[in-house]
């Protein structure tokens, strides 16, 4: 429900599959793992082309590091956990006076 979240791969649906796209399309990944998934590590990024398929099979090779965290907005953990969640991005009924 978060309007940014994820990584901006549809710019690359029909993109000539050349190490100059690959090395893009990984920076776009770990960026967003960075950003969005403070709890894992990530190790690796691997490519499996099939390109007489027309696919690009993604490889993700990564660690826990913890499995929460305080800017958590899963439900309903975010409510008593989620000491950095911005209160604009819950639902106005989930707000409590307090």
């Amino acid at each position: 429900m978060h309007p940014h979240y994820g990584c901006r791969l549809n710019r690359y649906m029909f993109a000539e599959l050349t190490q100059t796209t690959l090395t893009e399309v990984e920076y776009e990944i770990r960026q967003a793992i960075l950003f969005f998934e403070s709890r894992i590590d990530l190790l690796a990024v691997n490519f499996i082309p099939e390109p007489m398929q027309g696919k690009l099979m993604v490889e993700l090779e990564y660690r826990i590091v913890t499995t929460n965290t305080r800017g958590n907005m899963v439900y309903p953990f975010y409510l008593q956990e989620g000491t950095l969640v911005d209160p604009a991005l819950l639902p106005a009924c989930e707000i409590q006076d307090g």
